[in-house]
């Protein structure tokens, strides 16, 4: 049985009849939509509880929303952040304009939708303050940024064929917060050698 639990970024209150919000991690409300073999069985709207948050809402908002078991979210726009985490976690991103939720959830029964794929976003280039990261307060320094694509390029994974239970969810959760760090890891690496490069070639060694 096809089964898919989709969590779309609500314009107010969420429901079928709200529309789709044009923003992802500040959006009010979620409405999760189970579907199984083209039917919708349970609908629910819930408040997001990142919307209100001063800073790294969309990070959140992605890890409230993978907590639920999603296998499909939509909204207006991903920022890179969000999408970046959704990503790891195996969720299939999906990009519609403000049209009713319940247009939404048909167009992704009948698999006519945009996808959004988070490793095309690039990374900050040319003079600025260098490369801000996710969670990282500033560049490392000016006038210099880190020049390439998105650090840690999402895998993607299936979407969930069965629902899972809170322990699967959480080792699910864990394991690609485990997967992302170690691809943080490995680009810091990386970043320091070039550092290190860049500071010998300045100094003419």
């Amino acid at each position: 049985m096809a089964r898919m639990r989709i969590v779309v970024a609500s314009s107010t209150q969420g429901g079928l009849e709200d529309t789709v919000s044009p923003q992802f991690g500040r959006a009010p409300a979620f409405t999760i939509v189970d579907v199984e073999d083209g039917e919708i069985k349970d609908v629910r709207a819930i408040q997001n509880p990142a919307a209100m948050l001063p800073q790294g809402a969309g990070i959140q908002a992605a890890q409230f929303v993978a907590q639920q078991g999603t296998t499909h979210v939509v909204a207006g726009n991903f920022g890179p952040n969000s999408s970046m985490v959704l990503a790891q976690m195996g969720i299939e991103l999906v990009v519609m304009e403000s049209i009713p939720i319940k247009e939404a959830i048909e167009r992704i029964k009948s698999g006519n939708y945009q996808r959004f794929t988070p490793s095309t976003v690039p990374a900050p280039t040319g003079p600025g303050p260098g490369y801000r990261g996710p969670g990282w307060g500033g560049g490392f320094f000016p006038g210099w940024s880190w020049k390439g694509t998105w650090p840690w390029p999402a895998p993607w994974m299936e979407p969930l064929g069965t629902w899972e239970s809170e322990k699967e969810a959480e080792i699910r959760y864990l394991e690609m917060q485990k997967k992302m760090i170690e691809n943080q890891i490995e680009f810091l690496k990386n970043l320091l050698k070039e550092i290190d490069r860049r500071i010998k070639e300045l100094k003419g060694i």
